[in-house]
């Protein structure tokens, strides 16, 4: 299955068993958090002390030069959005993401061996010192939707 709306995705979800396809991503069901293109997940990273450039950089290559890689790895994040926020105690990674089974995203990705996975789990723990081969755990819990 090929992606309904490429964007910045960072998992291989070759493994993954899921069978929808984008009509199935598209349908409303606010029941269960999905959106018109899956279930929305937000969570923050901090980026190490000094790191804040390479993280600009790490995202740049993802939407340049390495932008083909990262296309072919993933087929079910339908949208991904990163943003950088500057606070006192450090700055932060905030990162958006689509997907039918936000679960996997994360699980799929810490299970990877392919080659682009392996360089984007490096980048990851180089920026922010987590290592993403192991899985994170539950989603963080929407509490607030809101739109017209």
């Amino acid at each position: 299955m090929s992606s309904c709306h490429p964007g910045f995705a960072y998992n291989s979800f070759k493994q993954s068993p899921s069978k929808r396809t984008c009509a199935d991503l598209r349908r409303t069901d606010e029941t269960n958090g999905l959106n018109s293109y899956g279930m929305e997940n937000a969570f923050f990273v901090p980026i190490l002390p000094g790191k804040t450039e390479a993280a600009r950089a790490f995202a740049q290559s993802l939407s340049s030069e390495r932008r083909a890689e990262m296309d072919r790895s993933q087929v079910t994040v339908t949208k991904e959005s990163w943003f950088l926020q500057h606070t006192p105690m450090g700055d932060f990674l905030i990162i958006y993401h689509v997907s039918p089974d936000g679960a996997t995203v994360h699980s799929n990705l810490a299970e990877s061996r392919e080659p682009f996975d392996l360089w984007f789990k490096a980048q990851v723990l180089d920026i922010t010192g987590i290592d993403v081969s192991t899985p994170m755990g539950d989603l963080p819990i929407q509490i607030l939707e809101w739109s017209r």
